[in-house]
């Protein structure tokens, strides 16, 4: 049955639990690819929200790949392809991202280390001088092909130590989240790089070309959370922007 209600206490909007909703049906294949979504009102009605929130999560549909929007003529559902299609504007773990798209995710560890935070982990992390940093360094998988390398570095100071004997054993989020600690912003830069030499523990991808994200991720309350380079393998992984005029 559909279902858009948002859990008391949820940080999550009425669009993008609509999103997941709508994203599982389709994969779960409700609709085929060529299949019409019902229209707006339609969708509104049975999920009792709004056109706006409608309208919104089929956007973000649209962005992933799963769905064309055909102004006029309605939503319709896409063949889905083997690339994994992601939304810049969209904060989420890659573990995540890679499940919600149909594939099955795996994280492999490479490396954990606890270090002094460099000058610019420092000031980029808000730390004292003799901070220190948790380095973790992984890769993921989806459906056994490698697909992304990860290098994350979270302030020791700020996480407990339950928390930091499960970092690295999986989502990073899931594991921030499970502990009360939320990433809910990111700054992000974008930039390809051809890098051959990243050591990657479950034998790497063909290409050693990839899409780079440096992010540093930031709780709630807006403190600096995590600084994060990710290795996104470029064919696999696609990022989108909605752009509108």
């Amino acid at each position: 049955m559909p279902d858009a209600t948002v859990p008391l206490g949820s940080r999550e909007t009425l669009s993008e639990r609509l999103l997941r909703d709508l994203n599982r049906r389709i994969l779960r294949g409700e609709w085929q690819p060529g299949d019409r979504l019902p229209s707006e009102a339609e969708l509104a009605a049975s999920y009792d929200v709004s056109r706006v929130t409608v309208r919104t999560a089929l956007q973000a549909l649209e962005v992933r790949g799963l769905v064309r929007i055909r102004h006029g003529a309605g939503s319709f559902v896409q063949q889905r392809g083997l690339g994994i299609r992601a939304s810049l504007q969209q904060l989420q773990s890659i573990s995540e991202t890679i499940r919600e798209l149909g594939h099955e995710p795996a994280v492999v560890l490479r490396s954990t280390a606890q270090r002094a935070a460099t000058e610019e982990e420092c000031e980029r992390l808000d730390l004292p001088t003799a901070g220190e940093v948790l380095e973790l360094e992984r890769a993921f998988l989806a459906d056994d092909e490698p697909v992304a390398y990860s290098k994350d570095r979270i302030p020791v100071q700020r996480v407990s130590q339950s928390l930091r004997s499960e970092l690295g054993q999986g989502s990073l989020f899931r594991a921030f989240t499970d502990h009360g600690v939320v990433p809910s912003r990111a700054v992000a830069s974008v930039h390809a790089v051809h890098e051959p030499d990243l050591d990657w523990p479950c034998g790497g991808p063909a290409s050693a070309l990839f899409v780079v994200l440096d992010q540093l991720h930031e709780d709630r309350a807006g403190a600096p959370l995590m600084l994060s380079r990710s290795y996104f393998v470029e064919g696999r992984f696609q990022f989108r922007i909605l752009r509108t005029r």
